[in-house]
């Protein structure tokens, strides 16, 4: 990541359409404001013409459509960016995308001798996925980059695979970008569970049964559980699951489903372990149904418009002074530090308080 963020000023010198993929059930916890800064950044001071962007929503299988179009009317509104919703299974999805590549890459054949597609995202959005059916639609070959369900599975940068002839289109493959800082308290915790639950960051960066506790939180109760076992906040709401949480609840959920699934230790005590493990991946692969998240506080879908609009005088996420980068608290930490050993030196020295070293 590291490396491919390091390279991106020259990439994208070269990048004649950007591609950007995002997690069709995370419409704003999946955009990457870092490279939303490098885009501006770079290609501000580069020669446009010729250059677009795309932005594209994978995994709609997976997600709720009653968000597609009022997102669409949203981002359109308030960020100037359209967007298209893909489920890399249904080849109709697949050719809508590649049919918006090859037009923007004929209206520019004058300055592009071929379009350079460049995909970018988030870990685990499907980039390789989309990829490799951009190609099976455009050429009719097989796959040429490697998938996986796990996040961080690319870790290098392919560039040059061909996906479409007349007019000539190459992609070029990146690693998922990861944001260094998910933001403090509530806000930034609960992204980052978020991601995790949906596979954006590596599994053992949290324990099972937390990301099944939080699951558990954020599926509504209306929702169909494993085993048609009762929904454990069934009779119980809350404005802000995540925040005001019930923990009896989940030890005696996660028994019942151990128990259920046959995942017991000696002496009949449940694998409360086993079984989280288990609930995240049956969530994963769809057992919850369709699940869209982002917009719990604003009412669901009759509130993205308020709610997209209110993210991106935000900054689209980017972590700014108000909630502060991990380096900007460092720095707040050490200033508070040193003012305080000001103040004890003056109470000591009284008068004779001028300057400390």
């Amino acid at each position: 990541m590291a490396a491919f963020v390091n390279d991106l000023p020259k990439i994208l010198s070269n990048t004649s359409i950007v591609l950007e993929a995002r997690d069709a059930r995370l419409p704003l916890t999946s955009v990457n404001p870092a490279f939303e800064n490098a885009l501006k950044t770079y290609w501000s001071n580069a020669h446009l013409e010729g250059k677009e962007r795309i932005v594209v929503y994978t995994k709609r299988d997976l997600a709720e459509r009653k968000y597609e179009e009022p997102l669409k009317r949203a981002f359109k509104q308030h960020a100037g960016q359209t967007l298209m919703f893909v489920d890399a299974n249904k080849p109709g999805d697949i050719k809508r995308v590649l049919d918006a590549v090859t037009d923007i890459a004929q209206q520019h054949e004058d300055v592009h001798r071929h379009a350079e597609l460049l995909v970018v995202g988030m870990p685990n959005v499907g980039k390789s996925t989309l990829l490799n059916a951009l190609r099976n639609s455009g050429i009719h070959k097989g796959k040429a980059f490697r998938t996986s369900s796990t996040a961080g599975l690319t870790r290098k940068f392919t560039s040059h695979v061909k996906i479409h002839e007349k007019p000539d289109i190459y992609v070029s493959d990146t690693p998922g970008v990861m944001v260094p800082y998910l933001g403090r308290g509530t806000a930034g915790s609960e992204k980052g569970m978020k991601l995790a639950v949906t596979s954006g960051i590596k599994e053992n960066l949290y324990h099972a049964e937390l990301l099944a506790a939080y699951l558990i939180h954020i599926l509504p109760p209306k929702t169909k559980m494993p085993f048609d076992l009762p929904h454990p906040y069934l009779t119980f709401t809350t404005d802000s699951p995540f925040a005001n949480p019930l923990p009896f609840e989940r030890p005696i959920f996660l028994a019942t489903l151990a128990e259920r699934l046959g995942r017991v230790k000696k002496g009949g005590i449940p694998d409360l372990t086993t079984a989280a493990v288990w609930l995240i991946d049956w969530f994963r692969k769809g057992g919850a149904g369709r699940w869209t998240s982002d917009f719990e506080d604003v009412g669901g879908a009759k509130g993205v418009d308020e709610a997209v609009k209110r993210w991106v005088e935000g900054g689209m996420g980017e972590i700014g002074e108000e909630e502060g980068s991990l380096n900007q608290e460092k720095k707040r930490v050490m200033e508070e530090r040193l003012k305080k050993r000001v103040e004890k030196w003056k109470r000591l020295h009284g008068d004779r308080a001028g300057t400390t070293s």
